[in-house]
């Protein structure tokens, strides 16, 4: 699947959460023109908001699945929450720095993390939030993490982490 697909439905699983926090109309949403950002939100009020979109995964469990896959499995199960806000903080830097020359032109900018991760729940990081990153963004004014379906919940749970 093409990456421009893949970013527009993370961006739509997380349309409406992105939305609420703006107290006015989305009037257009898309592919933005230039890379970074990933999409552009454009609201009735004038404002646009970049949103950069990325996934939170288990590199080393990518990299053992090749080299060593009977492996794979056992690194799975290692990838915990410590491990998972070392990532995020890691993606927040190198994103930033992407973001930095480009944030400028737009009203705010908005990071949306997406993760497959099957032991990454969103009830691992409800109530943690502010324990994640070490400061506030410099170019972000807002970070989401959005997780895949979870089925008691029955939805793609969203939590904004900044």
């Amino acid at each position: 699947v093409e990456k421009i697909v893949k970013e527009i439905g993370v961006a739509d699983e997380a349309c409406h959460e992105i939305s609420s926090i703006y107290e006015s109309e989305l009037v257009s949403w898309g592919p933005a023109k230039y890379d970074p950002p990933d999409i552009e939100f454009n609201f009735n009020n004038g404002k646009n908001v970049a949103v950069e979109i990325t996934e939170l995964v288990n590199q080393n469990a990518i990299e053992i699945q090749i080299k060593n896959p009977e492996r794979y499995s056992e690194e799975l199960f290692r990838f915990d929450f410590g491990m998972a806000v070392e990532a995020l903080n890691k993606i927040l830097l190198e994103k930033e720095e992407k973001m930095r020359k480009v944030s400028l032109q737009y009203s705010e900018s908005i990071l949306l993390i997406h993760t497959d991760e099957f032991l990454l729940t969103s009830d691992i990081f409800i109530g943690k939030e502010r324990e994640i990153f070490r400061r506030q963004s410099e170019v972000f004014n807002h970070v989401f993490l959005l997780f895949s379906y979870e089925p008691l919940k029955k939805c793609c749970p969203i939590l904004k982490l900044l």
